[in-house]
């Protein structure tokens, strides 16, 4: 399981926000006649996350969400535009005053948008973040651009592996 039960019991009442990174968000705002937003070609490396979630316990639409934003634009348009409203939506589902926001990549970015702005309220109880660019994604850069590794212990990490299996 990704998620343990100790991270996320099902007894807190706080729903989930899960925030996908770039590749986790296609639909017709990004590209046209693509559909609702959706985990488009990346739907094989979040489906299990989801899927992990549901296992815990949580349903999509009642306590798990999920907030596809338009990855060209600034991270702050997109957490005003979709993270913000999605907040809103859940609280008023659920009546919960908390979220906990679960994120990848840029997702996790979006979420930092939100949270260091003047918009925050403290709705957010746990941000978690996995794979997220917080000291900016030079590194990143290398690798997609030129295919090369930046550090040789990123061969070993999970994640590089996922991405690497998933994209190639």
């Amino acid at each position: 399981m990704f998620f343990s039960s100790m991270i996320f019991r099902k007894g807190d009442n706080n729903p989930i926000i899960f925030i996908p990174g770039i590749y986790g968000s296609m639909g017709n705002d990004i590209i046209p006649r693509t559909g609702e937003f959706s985990f488009g070609m990346a739907k094989s490396i979040y489906m299990p996350i989801i899927n992990n979630l549901e296992d815990l316990g949580y349903r999509l639409e009642k306590d798990l969400f999920i907030v596809y934003y338009d990855w060209r634009k600034k991270n702050l348009y997109s957490a005003k535009k979709y993270l913000i409203p999605m907040i809103r939506k859940v609280k008023e589902i659920t009546g919960a005053k908390k979220i906990n926001i679960i994120c990848h990549s840029m997702g996790g970015i979006v979420a930092r948008a939100y949270i260091q702005s003047e918009l925050y309220v403290y709705d957010i109880d746990k941000l978690i973040m996995f794979g997220t660019p917080n000291s900016g994604s030079v590194n990143a850069y290398y690798f997609w651009g030129g295919g090369q590794i930046p550090y040789p212990e990123l061969r070993e990490s999970l994640l590089y592996r996922i991405v690497r299996e998933s994209f190639l």
